[in-house]
């Protein structure tokens, strides 16, 4: 096992809707000996790709500590923009980061693979 990924919720939970409505939110994790291979990357990429084709989300969001360096540069690299802030019980302040895609956005290879 490499880690994991996943969605949070079903897309548009009420909680996501001052800030991502429709959207989902996306978690993942990846095991510290297989980090910095691309793996996450890759997986959210696919899992993005498939909720867009299978389900019509359009809209992601994910949720990341301003000091988690390696988690900010991912979404960054994956297109997620900073919308927020919130404070979490648990995690502390968090920045709340945005995707939107399009069917435009996905390459006819991935839609083939993801379907």
């Amino acid at each position: 096992m490499v880690g994991y990924i996943g969605f949070h919720t079903a897309p548009n939970a009420e909680y996501l809707q001052p800030y991502v409505p429709g959207g989902v939110e996306i978690g993942l994790v990846v095991l510290p000996s297989f980090r910095r291979q691309g793996s996450a990357q890759e997986a959210a990429v696919a899992l993005m790709h498939w909720a867009l084709l299978a389900r019509g989300v359009t809209r992601f969001a994910m949720t990341i500590r301003p000091d988690n360096h390696p988690s900010q540069a991912l979404a960054s690299q994956l297109a997620f923009v900073r919308i927020g802030s919130h404070i979490d019980e648990v995690d502390g302040v968090g920045d709340i980061l945005e995707c939107r895609l399009s069917v435009e956005d996905v390459t006819k290879e991935d839609s083939e693979k993801l379907r």
